[in-house]
């Protein structure tokens, strides 16, 4: 019985400390368990943590890019809008210069039309006009005085006939005015200044009035019975018996250019065109000298003073036999010419 006990007490001891082992080991192994588990989580957390990172600092990569784009875009973009500001000033500068070239041109186009026009017009004067009145025998139209226009509608012709008109030099003056009245209408010059008027008479417009004077101390119609008056143009017999009468004139006496332009000043209405011509300075003005000659110096006076009785306004066109030794006569109608607003010439030996 006692060992009944004994045993019975022994078994009780083994099944409780198997218990007990059971009851521990489990415990342990649910520490062990519970430990596995905050270290496994405690990894993944950690390294969720680690992809957080590596991923938050590839995004930071990337929006660092992105910046970097947009900075560069952005540089771009600028760079661009400046180009395209620039070509819209371009265009802009283009488009006004197009619009005034294209005016220009237009004005162009217009002025070569009213010169066309013009051109035209004067063609058809020029063939209506422009024919001679009177034939000029010669080589052709021999148009060495192209610098001179024969226009207007009043037109004057006032001619030197003073005794300087018989020769170019003063000692072939002194030698021909005491010669016979033959011999001085038959003097080179003299016959050169005829010729002369009668080419600037043959180049006037038939609708133009006209009148042609002589002068020497005084000035007097060429046609006599016809001072003051306006003579036709177009009435050849007239013209004929002015050249006439001018063929009948001898050069002779001295020279007042004042008085003959006091006789252009009766005029009426006053002309539009002096066409003079002359080979010196005045010797007198609008009286007699005193004494037998005449300086440089008070010739260059009497010019003066004459030259204050021309009408305004009116251009004179100055044909030249110059004279020898009066070398302040091309300078004195050159400037009458100039601040007229017309012409000088001197026509060769041969003309026309």
């Amino acid at each position: 019985m006692a060992r009944r006990e004994r045993r019975s007490a022994g078994g009780m001891n083994l099944a409780f400390l198997d218990v007990m082992s059971c009851g521990f080991g489990a415990a342990v192994l649910l520490f062990l368990i519970a430990n596995h588990s905050v270290a496994r989580g405690a990894g993944l957390a950690e390294l969720d943590a680690q992809r957080d990172n590596a991923r938050s600092a590839a995004l930071l990569r990337e929006a660092e890019k992105q910046e970097q784009r947009l900075a560069k875009t952005l540089a771009r973009s600028a760079v661009l809008s400046d180009l395209l500001g620039r070509a819209r000033s371009e265009l802009a500068r283009l488009q006004r210069e197009g619009a005034a070239k294209r005016e220009r041109i237009s004005q162009h186009q217009q002025a070569i039309g009213a010169l066309e026009k013009q051109k035209q017009q004067s063609a058809g004067r020029l063939e209506q006009e422009g024919r001679n009145l009177r034939e000029i025998e010669g080589e052709g139209r021999r148009q060495y005085l192209s610098g001179l226009e024969v226009r207007g509608k009043r037109i004057a012709i006032w001619l030197d006939a003073s005794a300087s008109m018989l020769g170019e030099r003063l000692i072939d003056v002194l030698r021909r005015r005491n010669m016979s009245r033959p011999l001085k209408l038959g003097a080179e010059k003299w016959q050169r200044a005829l010729r002369t008027t009668e080419w600037l008479a043959s180049q006037m417009p038939e609708q133009s009035r006209y009148q042609i004077y002589t002068f020497n101390t005084r000035a007097r119609p060429a046609l006599p019975g016809t001072a003051g008056k306006w003579l036709r143009a177009d009435d050849e017999e007239e013209l004929d018996r002015v050249f006439e009468a001018l063929r009948n004139t001898a050069p002779e006496g001295g020279t007042s250019l004042e008085n003959a332009f006091l006789e252009l000043r009766k005029l009426q209405p006053p002309p539009d065109s002096l066409l003079l011509i002359v080979d010196s300075l005045p010797t007198q003005g609008a009286r007699p000298p005193r004494g037998a000659t005449v300086s440089s110096e008070r010739r260059m006076r009497h010019f003066e003073r004459a030259q204050a009785r021309l009408p305004r306004n009116l251009p004179v066109h100055v044909i030249l036999f110059p004279m020898e030794g009066d070398p302040l006569a091309a300078s004195a109608y050159w400037q009458l010419a100039l601040a007229s607003r017309g012409s000088l010439i001197s026509p060769s030996r041969d003309w026309p």
